[in-house]
C-alpha cells in the first residue's frame, strides 16, 4: 500500500501509489506538487471513504496566527435589524380616501381688517386711514379736485462787491482826475498825443476793473418755479442776460481756493506792465490766496458753474442759503 501525504496547499490527505517513482507529486485536490520522501513509507490502511468534503486543514502555525490576526482587525457585519411586519387589509374590507388637501387660493378676496382698501382717483395711490388729501399727487377727495400748491413768492437780487452807482462814481473821480494830470502834462512840454493816449488807456483799464461785474437775479413765483438769471457787465456795459437751469444741478458747493488760472495771471500781467496801480487792484481782488469759491455742483459734486469766486463769506453764505430755500438745491460748505 502507498505512503499517505499531507498537501502543503491545501492540507488535504492523499496517497501515493506504489509505481510512482518521481520525487514529486500533485495534489489531486489543488494541483499544487508535493515533495514525496524518500525510502520505506509507513503503511496504514485505508480510511473509510467521505461522504462530503473534507475541510482543509492548516499547514503550519503561522497561518493558524495570521488566521486570527485577520480575525481581529476586520470586524464582523454588523446584524440588520428585523423589518417590521407589515400589516396588509383584508381584502373584502374597502379603504377609506384620504381627506381632500383644500387649495390655498380658491379665487375669493382677502378681507383686510379695517375695511376695504382706498386709492386715490388721480394717481391711484393707496390712502392711508381716513385722509382726504392724496399726498402724492394733492387731490381734494371732498372737493374732487387737484389743490395748487402755493409757494411764497421771492424776488431777490444779488451784486458782488460795490454797487452800480457807487462804482460809476468811483471811475468818473479817478478819470477826472488822471484827465487833469494829463492836462497838467500836456502844459509842462509832453506831446498833447501821448498825454492823452496814456489818459485813455489808464481809464480803460479802470473801467475794465471797476465796471466788469456780474448781477444774479433769483425769483420764484406762487406756483413754484424758480429762475435764475445772470447779466454781465464789462467795462460798465451790459450784456445779455442769460438763464441758469436749476434743476440741472444736484447742489451747491463751496469751498476755499488757493489756485488761479492761467486767464487770471495773464490779465495781471497785462494790467501790471503799463500801469501798476490795475495790477495791484487785480491782484488783491482775485489772485489774492484765500478766495472763497460758490458753484453749482453735478455728478456727485463736481463743480460746473461757478456763481462767485472772492473774498466776502457772508455774501457766499447769503447767495447759497438763498438759492437753497428756493430751490430745495443742498448746500454744502467745505
Amino acid at each position: 500500500m502507498g505512503a499517505s501525504l499531507i498537501c502543503v496547499g491545501c492540507g488535504a490527505r492523499f496517497r501515493v501509489p506504489d509505481d510512482h517513482t518521481r520525487n514529486k507529486i500533485r495534489c489531486p485536490e489543488c494541483g499544487v506538487f508535493n515533495p514525496v520522501p524518500s525510502g520505506p513509507f509507513p503503511t496504514e490502511e485505508a480510511p473509510p471513504p467521505r461522504s462530503a468534503k473534507a475541510a482543509p486543514v492548516r499547514a503550519s502555525d503561522d497561518e493558524d496566527r495570521a488566521a486570527r490576526l485577520l480575525d481581529e482587525i476586520v470586524p464582523p457585519a454588523p446584524s440588520q435589524p428585523a423589518r417590521p411586519a407589515v400589516k396588509t387589509e383584508p381584502a373584502g374590507k374597502p379603504q377609506a380616501p384620504a381627506p381632500a388637501v383644500e387649495d390655498e387660493e380658491d379665487g375669493k378676496p382677502y378681507l383686510l381688517q379695517g375695511g376695504e382698501p382706498r386709492y386715490c382717483p388721480q394717481c391711484r395711490g393707496e390712502l392711508e386711514g381716513d385722509v382726504i388729501l392724496c399726498v402724492r399727487c394733492g387731490y381734494d377727495l371732498v372737493r374732487k379736485e387737484k389743490t395748487q400748491r402755493k409757494y411764497q413768492p421771492i424776488q431777490r437780487t444779488f451784486s458782488p462787491g460795490w454797487p452800480l452807482q457807487k462804482r460809476l462814481t468811483v471811475f468818473l473821480l479817478i478819470a477826472f482826475a488822471t484827465g487833469a494830470l494829463s492836462i497838467s502834462a500836456a502844459s509842462t512840454g509832453v506831446p498833447a498825443r501821448t498825454a492823452l493816449g496814456s489818459w485813455a488807456l489808464f481809464c480803460g483799464l479802470m473801467a475794465f476793473l471797476l465796471g466788469t461785474f456780474d448781477r444774479l437775479e433769483l425769483t420764484r413765483d406762487r406756483r413754484g418755479r424758480v429762475r435764475l438769471l445772470r447779466t454781465w457787465r464789462i467795462c460798465f456795459i451790459e450784456w445779455p442776460t442769460r438763464e441758469i437751469n436749476l434743476a440741472e444741478f444736484n447742489g451747491l458747493s463751496a469751498f476755499v481756493t488757493t489756485t488761479s488760472g492761467c486767464a487770471e495771471w495773464f490779465v495781471c500781467l497785462t494790467l501790471l506792465i503799463p500801469f501798476v496801480i490795475p495790477g495791484l487792484i487785480w491782484w488783491w481782488q482775485v489772485l489774492r490766496r484765500g478766495a472763497w469759491e460758490l458753484s453749482l455742483t453735478r455728478d456727485h459734486g463736481y463743480p460746473a458753474v461757478i456763481l462767485y469766486r472772492g473774498h466776502n463769506e457772508d455774501y457766499v453764505v447769503e447767495l447759497a442759503r438763498a438759492i437753497e430755500d428756493a430751490a430745495y438745491l443742498p448746500f454744502q460748505k467745505v
